[in-house]
């Protein structure tokens, strides 16, 4: 089995069908500047931008946006769109699984951190950890591996940014599970700044 056939099988990704329309050219162009400004802010402290807005103004259509802009342009990111009609896209604890597998793709570190961390929890199934402990496991530890052994790559490798789009898709029955889920979140700042997370 590859190291890729077994981060799948473990983690267990969601596949990403939903297509989000970009922001139409010309329009938004402050906001993604601000985005763009804060993305490359090396002396910023704060690593988590949340995007806020009514139903409809577009916050979709910016996630979408900068994640075309950053995969145009060799960035690493990873992403993940929720929607409330497809059950895997609005369940809080796919969230972490699927973004790690997808962080693992490109990044060797992560997928090396990744691998490790799933062999000594060879028992448990991820998907039915917390969002917190999945956070920790899956995503923390992995980034500030890879973070400590990628000086010496390029920009595009070294830094990690992460996109979350929908919150208000994901289905909040379980309170514990909604909670777990914010209090990952909380965490996230506890990353070095060039982890940025998009939210």
């Amino acid at each position: 089995m590859t190291s890729d056939d077994f981060l799948r099988k473990r983690l267990d990704p969601v596949t990403q069908h939903r297509n989000v329309n970009k922001c139409l050219e010309g329009t938004r162009v402050k906001i993604l500047d601000d985005v763009k400004r804060w993305l490359w802010d090396s002396d910023s402290k704060e690593n988590i931008l949340w995007i806020v807005g009514a139903p409809g103004a577009g916050k979709s259509a910016i996630a979408a946006t900068i994640a075309y802009e950053l995969n145009r342009t060799g960035y690493s990111r990873a992403k993940f769109f929720a929607k409330r009609d497809i059950p895997d896209l609005r369940d809080t604890r796919r969230i972490w699984p699927s973004l790690a597998y997808n962080l693992a793709d490109h990044h060797d570190g992560v997928k090396a951190a990744l691998m490790h961390a799933l062999r000594d929890k060879k028992n448990v199934n991820v998907k039915e950890d917390s969002a917190t402990s999945q956070f920790q496991t899956l995503i923390k530890v992995p980034l500030e591996t890879n973070l400590k052994e990628s000086f010496s790559r390029p920009l595009q490798e070294a830094y990690s940014i992460i996109i979350i789009d929908a919150l208000d898709e994901f289905e909040s029955e379980d309170d514990q599970a909604w909670s777990s889920l914010l209090e990952s979140f909380m965490h996230w700042s506890t990353l070095p700044s060039t982890i940025k997370l998009i939210v």
